[in-house]
């Protein structure tokens, strides 16, 4: 295809990277400003506390560890927030049960009588999901430079595939259950930060915000290292061009996240802007390219695969903008 494939390839990657730093930027953000708030025992502004400042608080606190040189350094940090998913994913299995419990036993169906309660299995909005799977799919970026950096270069396929699974299990986990925990309330609807459904002061939900503030924490000066790689290596042809490259760099990219965080928190909405690009990439435009340019080479292109393939391509694209 071209080295343009490659460079178009690397934008995708980059740009899913940079998605993934806000959408973890803004629910930091309003992780801290619901646990200051909720330790302050009042949810009014004070001074210059507020959800405006609080991404600027969290950049100040986390810049100087997106400046680590070593990747695996990141990686070893990021290693402990495996404790807060473990308490999250209770919580939410605890709410679950108690949801379920707590249901009338005309709820308990198939059929979900009350229509407030019922979410359709397809409806006009059934594209909104397809700009959100590229994001998953794009886990391998974070997968490949952790294993990349593990003790025993041996173990890299057994580590790829549990991480793969892991994450896996985790997103059937988080996606199924907190239906099941808040399904008991008509009428509710499911915000994108699924602990705003909780008061501020209920202890439980408290601590889990304490829990998984750190995981994003430690996971975040990850991801800032991760694109910082791609970038450097992509237009440098080197990992690490020196300390005052790295800072300027890191600092455009920590401050865009900091302002994005704070004029416009809808991490949903901007996993679903970048997800619908680079997904339309990776997914609808580079594998039928590739196919077509194959076929070319080996003389068996036909008008009529050429235009199929071209439909194909066409229908990816807006299904992904679509969403």
């Amino acid at each position: 295809v071209g080295a343009w494939a490659c460079y178009l390839s690397l934008f995708a990657s980059l740009l899913m990277l940079l998605g993934a730093a806000l959408a973890y930027h803004t629910l930091m953000s309003d992780f801290a400003y619901s646990l200051v708030n909720g330790a302050r025992g009042s949810e009014v502004d004070v001074g210059v506390w507020s959800r405006q400042t609080a991404p600027l608080i969290i950049s100040l606190l986390l810049f100087p560890v997106t400046l680590a040189k070593e990747v695996k350094l990141l990686v070893r940090i990021s290693s402990y927030g495996i404790f807060s998913v473990g308490f999250a994913l209770v919580f939410i299995a605890y709410h679950a049960v108690v949801g379920v419990e707590s249901m009338p036993d005309s709820k308990i169906s198939l059929t979900c009588p009350p229509a407030s309660a019922c979410i359709p299995l397809i409806n006009q909005h059934w594209g909104d999901f397809a700009s959100l799977l590229p994001v998953s799919y794009f886990v391998h970026n974070c997968i490949l430079p952790i294993v990349n950096h593990t003790g025993d270069p041996g173990k890299k396929i057994r580590n790829h595939a549990f991480g793969f699974w892991i994450v896996a299990a985790c997103y059937v986990f988080v996606g199924v259950l907190p239906f099941f925990a808040e399904i008991g309330p008509e009428g509710k609807i499911f915000p994108q930060n699924y602990l705003s459904l909780f008061d501020t002061f209920e202890p439980y939900a408290l601590t889990t915000r304490v829990a998984l503030l750190w995981q994003l924490m430690t996971v975040y000066p990850l991801i800032v290292g991760i694109f910082r790689t791609q970038f450097f290596g992509w237009t440098l042809n080197k990992q690490w061009p020196g300390f005052w490259r790295v800072f300027i760099h890191n600092t455009i990219l920590v401050g865009f996240c900091t302002c994005m965080s704070a004029v416009y928190p809808n991490p949903g909405k901007v996993l679903g802007w970048v997800g619908a690009l680079a997904g339309s990439i990776y997914v609808a435009i580079l594998p039928i390219l590739v196919h077509i340019m194959a076929l070319r080479q080996d003389g068996k292109l036909t008008t009529a695969s050429t235009v199929a393939h071209s439909c194909l391509s066409v229908f990816g694209v807006m299904l992904f903008c679509y969403g």
